[in-house]
């Protein structure tokens, strides 16, 4: 099966947070005191290590996606409405999650503040809608394929999931406001105990590692399934000869349908 490709995501991305911060904190470019993980890769030379791997861990994510809705939309073969709308929409809010991450790479967090950070909102709140809609298409596909063990997991890391992002954000905002007003020179990613908003912070940064890790759990969900799925890729020449001209016949809605019902026999 494919389910290596879900577990590269969670090693690529949980090897692009730990490089960077253990790369950056030897090096004294943060703190040890749980800083954001855009801050840890923000500096070179982990800067070009942790986008390198972000953006190998972005197309392992993206295709796992893609895999996730074939294998829904073959499920489906009733065609259930709600299940079909499902599928599209998490689709969509997964390829956006997966541009608000290759938005977090390209920027770094020191030099273009404001486009990273919109980049990593987009795909907090994406990623978490997503979770959401692959939750629900697992519940309705329970129990004709899948256990309810597996619709109970996913829902309780989606839950997770929203503590962790209401948290990170409304302590993230407080901290910021602290250390606005403490009007401390130093920059913020060299906070230390007893800076204005450093506790608020701290709790915003460990709530953004625990969210990280919550998405990468969920993506080892689909390692789980995927190891019963194979992707098969088949070519097929149109022509003998490349210069000769091909005839294309459009077939009407109801007729591919009972083709493809026919070869499915």
């Amino acid at each position: 099966g494919v389910g290596w490709v879900p577990s590269m995501v969670a090693v690529s991305l949980i090897g692009a947070a730990l490089i960077a911060y253990a790369w950056a904190a030897l090096t004294g470019a943060v703190t040890v005191y749980a800083p954001y993980i855009s801050e840890a890769g923000a500096s070179p030379p982990q800067s070009g290590v942790f986008s390198l791997l972000l953006y190998f861990g972005s197309v392992l994510a993206c295709t796992t996606m893609l895999v996730r809705y074939v294998v829904i939309r073959n499920l489906n073969r009733c065609g259930r409405r709600i299940v079909d709308a499902l599928n599209v929409a998490s689709l969509m809010a997964g390829l956006v999650a997966v541009c608000g991450n290759l938005i977090v790479s390209a920027y770094p967090v020191l030099t273009s503040r404001a486009i990273h950070n919109a980049g990593a909102y987009t795909m907090f709140l994406a990623a978490v809608l997503y979770m959401m809609l692959e939750t629900g298409l697992t519940c309705c596909l329970c129990p004709e394929h899948y256990a309810k063990t597996m619709v109970w997991l996913r829902f309780g890391l989606t839950v997770a999931s929203v503590v962790a992002v209401v948290f990170t954000a409304c302590y993230q905002f407080v901290g910021e406001r602290n250390w606005v007003e403490g009007d401390t020179d130093k920059p913020k990613h060299f906070r230390e105990p007893g800076d204005p908003g450093f506790r608020e912070l701290l709790i915003s940064s460990l709530g953004e590692w625990f969210l990280v890790t919550v998405f990468l759990a969920f993506f080892l969900t689909f390692a789980y399934e995927f190891r019963r799925v194979v992707v098969t890729v088949d070519v097929f020449p149109l022509v003998r000869h490349m210069d000769d001209c091909i005839e294309v016949t459009r077939l009407r809605s109801h007729d591919s349908a009972s083709l493809l019902i026919s070869s499915s026999l």
